[in-house]
């Protein structure tokens, strides 16, 4: 999943991981599961830069390819293909006020993908919705690794929208959301599912607003948690007061019964959030997230020296939440991880010109970008990226990084090196290479002649990305059409797509 909202009063997990490749061999334009349609296809081969090819019998899009030199080697056609595309069968006229029904998405270490949701309002219950009765219940779904929907059943107590999961590396998850109260008190719900469904606990802590940004599991089974609370929140026994009401940052860890082990807040002047976490070898913590936004002279100390104005930041933090170093980053960034070679792995984006990891800044006119710093926050390499929007992005030995982004230009542009245009001037999907140079090594574009707006992503071990996103009537990726519930009506597709 990518970035945090603007601090909505709501409590949210977001996290994308992996899932095991499917099956290719299933018949392009076949049917399975429960209301939903799915095509699939070995292949899904490029054409030549700009053109769209025919994939699957039937229906508009495919892939088009892109080269370039990669910093003087041989040029690297497009070599991914989508392995198979999902519809889930949404009529949005199920839904409440015509809006898409999820607002989670985590893919299972086994290659199961998990939604999260509400608002199935068709008397008759919805197929992608099962075991949930009609109304404002909070459902989850799961699909298996070929998309098809398998099962799923209401989420106790949250009856807000905005509820999300994250999955847990022993196959469980997690589920957390609020629900409301007329007397002012909310309730934050953060539940924990084993691998077949079973509640583990069912945690509860009173709070105006409380937001879970990022939850990292250790291997004892506990969870180091951040996000942001509003108001006074009881975390367990300790009870902790926001400051002036606004957004609080927090860090925490919870026991593998949810029962809180420590809990730290920080001074601060100006709303602060945690969304991105990442743990050391060592255990120590990796934590990076926003301030600013809701007062004019912000400022946050994390135990060092004092951050100053809204922006980004970058910290890390002993396994007991003492404070190492603290940086202040002059940009949004992505969730945190490490590269093959233990460096941390920072992207982001920008409305600024430049960005500053602390050796100097480097010009990414308003665009996105790819950071490698060691672990004491230095910086080793900053790779600027253009106006590529990071859906996902991982990096990959050797100092190259693999991503999925939306992409639109009617025109044939320049990026890193690379010459693209949208399928008949729409959305696509781009999937491609970054090489260590920072140009890039080979792209992809999925799409047809409407738009396709990524919605969420994954990442499966064997490499392969699950892509989510919207579409109208008829879609081909590359491994055959699929169509939506209505004719006319917006659904949600899922794709596996090899780089």
């Amino acid at each position: 999943m990518r970035r945090l909202a603007p601090l909505p009063v709501l409590l949210v997990i977001a996290a994308c991981q992996g899932r095991v490749l499917s099956n290719p061999s299933a018949a392009s334009g076949s049917s399975s599961g429960q209301g939903a349609t799915t095509s699939s296809s070995a292949g899904g081969g490029a054409s030549s830069v700009g053109a769209s090819s025919t994939g699957g019998s039937g229906g508009s899009g495919g892939a088009s390819s892109s080269s370039s030199s990669g910093g003087g080697g041989a040029p690297a056609l497009c070599t991914g293909s989508v392995v198979w595309t999902r519809a889930l069968g949404i009529d949005l006229v199920q839904t409440s006020g015509n809006e898409d029904p999820f607002s989670g998405f985590a893919v299972t270490p086994a290659g199961d993908i998990l939604l999260t949701g509400r608002s199935c309002w068709d008397p008759n219950g919805c197929a992608w919705a099962p075991n949930t009765p009609p109304g404002n219940d909070t459902f989850f779904t799961r699909l298996d690794a070929t998309g098809a929907i398998v099962g799923g059943s209401p989420v106790p107590g949250i009856d807000q929208p905005g509820a999300s999961v994250i999955a847990a590396p022993d196959g469980g998850w997690l589920v957390s959301g609020m629900q409301g109260s007329d007397f002012g008190s909310n309730t934050a719900h953060l539940i924990r599912y084993d691998a077949v469904g079973q509640i583990v606990f069912h945690k509860t802590f009173v709070s105006f607003s409380l937001t879970f940004g990022d939850v990292a599991f250790l291997p004892s089974g506990h969870m180091i948690v951040t996000g942001y609370f509003r108001g006074q929140t009881s975390f367990d026994s300790i009870v902790k007061e926001s400051w002036l009401e606004i957004a609080s940052l927090f860090l925490g860890e919870l026991d593998a019964d949810g029962d809180v082990v420590f809990v730290k807040t920080f001074t601060q002047t100006d709303c602060a959030s945690g969304h991105g976490l990442a743990i050391g070898a060592d255990g120590d913590i990796f934590l990076s997230g926003e301030m600013g936004g809701c007062h004019v002279s912000p400022s946050l100390n994390l135990g060092g020296d004092t951050l100053m104005g809204g922006a980004s930041f970058l910290a890390r933090f002993t396994a007991t939440g003492e404070h190492v170093w603290s940086k202040q980053i002059g940009a949004s960034i992505h969730p945190l991880r490490f590269t093959p070679e233990g460096t941390l792995f920072v992207p982001g984006g920008s409305g600024a010109p430049t960005v500053d990891f602390g050796a100097g800044p480097v010009a990414i006119d308003a665009g996105s970008f790819l950071a490698r710093l060691d672990l004491d926050g230095a910086p080793l390499a900053v790779q600027p990226t253009g106006l590529l929007d990071f859906a996902a992005v991982a990096p990959v030995p050797g100092g190259a990084s693999r991503f999925v982004s939306p992409f639109y230009s009617a025109a044939t542009i320049d990026v890193l090196g690379a010459p693209l245009a949208s399928n008949a001037g729409s959305t696509d999907v781009l999937v491609g290479t970054i090489d260590a140079g920072g140009k890039m090594a080979g792209a992809c574009l999925y799409g047809g002649p409407g738009e396709e707006p990524i919605w969420a992503t994954g990442k499966a071990p064997d490499g392969a990305f699950l892509v989510a996103g919207r579409f109208t009537g008829t879609l081909d990726l590359g491994s055959g059409p699929v169509t939506s519930a209505t004719a006319g009506d917006r659904d949600i597709f899922i794709a596996k797509i090899l780089p």
